[in-house]
């Protein structure tokens, strides 16, 4: 099983992602999503990845790490 890409459909799961009112708990660890929910999250992305696996068996989720925002001074 292997995560999607940011690219086509999976880009409306990030949108939902980044969007949701919780978006700030998911900064900085690995966010798995499937069919636009929130299967596991974590700091090491083979244990989020294997999380999806047991709970999701032969589903393909979408997978992003969010960055923190900085700010840059120049």
């Amino acid at each position: 099983m292997r995560p999607k890409s940011s690219e086509g459909n999976s880009m409306s799961e990030l949108e939902h992602l980044v969007s949701s009112h919780k978006s700030d708990s998911f900064v900085n660890v690995w966010v798995a999503m499937v069919d636009k929910e929130v299967v596991s999250t974590g700091e090491r992305l083979k244990e989020v990845l294997e999380e999806v696996r047991k709970k999701r068996p032969g589903k393909e989720p979408f997978v992003a790490k969010l960055p923190k925002n900085r700010i840059m001074l120049l």
